[in-house]
C-alpha cells in the first residue's frame, strides 16, 4: 500500500498548476509535478471523511468552481 497518488491532468483541459491552485481554494493542498501531473499524499491523520472532502473538492475544482 502507498499513500501517494499521481494524476495526469492532460485530459481535463486544466493544467496541473491551475488545478492545484483551484484545489487550494477548497482547502486541499496537492502538488503539481509538471504541467500535467499532480501528486497527492495522504497522512495518517486523514480519515475516510477527509478523502470524501478531497473528492468533493476535485469535483468542484474540475467544474471551475
Amino acid at each position: 500500500q502507498t499513500n501517494l497518488v499521481f494524476m495526469d491532468t492532460s485530459g481535463t483541459g486544466i493544467s496541473a498548476p491551475e488545478l492545484s491552485d483551484r484545489m487550494l481554494t477548497h482547502g486541499v493542498r496537492i502538488g503539481p509535478m509538471g504541467p500535467d501531473t499532480l501528486r497527492a499524499v495522504t497522512h495518517l491523520d486523514v480519515d475516510a471523511g477527509g478523502i470524501d472532502r478531497a473528492i468533493a473538492a476535485f469535483e468542484s475544482a474540475l467544474k471551475g468552481a
